[in-house]
């Protein structure tokens, strides 16, 4: 019996235990490094239950991978700033979409009846109630 053969006999059944524990992609990484990690240092003939071996083994790694991740978190949130990773100004693509956006909204509204576009303005600007427009429209 060797690694190949019952990692690729039971690589179905890896995956699918990864991917419930983790995402996708993620699994897919997982289940390759615990493979070339025992590759390089595995003895398998001294496995008592090599099935259980390879499954207890991506486990352990998607656990590591969590606390890692966790830990990354913690970091930035407790280390780092946003307002300096990000900028506060919009790029040109950003500014053009933004325009082309506010020119939507604007022939949208000019399409509007008046008191409709009225009633629309306090409701959705000026935050009034239903009820508020009602009174203030008469």
């Amino acid at each position: 019996m060797t690694l190949p053969s019952v990692f690729l006999s039971l690589r179905t059944e890896l995956l699918a235990f990864a991917r419930r524990r983790t995402d996708m992609h993620g699994a897919d990484d997982i289940v390759q490094d615990v493979y070339l990690n025992l590759c390089s240092r595995a003895n398998i003939e001294h496995w008592r239950e090599p099935r259980a071996f390879l499954f207890r083994t991506i486990g352990n790694l998607i656990i590591d991978r969590w606390r890692v991740q966790q830990r990354q978190l913690t970091y930035l949130d407790n280390e780092c700033n946003t307002e300096d990773i990000v900028c506060p100004q919009p790029n040109s693509e950003g500014r053009l979409y933004s325009k082309q956006q506010i020119a939507r909204l604007v022939d949208a509204l000019d399409q509007l009846p008046e008191m409709t576009r009225h009633a629309f303005i306090l409701n959705r600007i000026d935050g009034l109630t239903h009820i508020d427009i009602a009174t203030r429209l008469g």
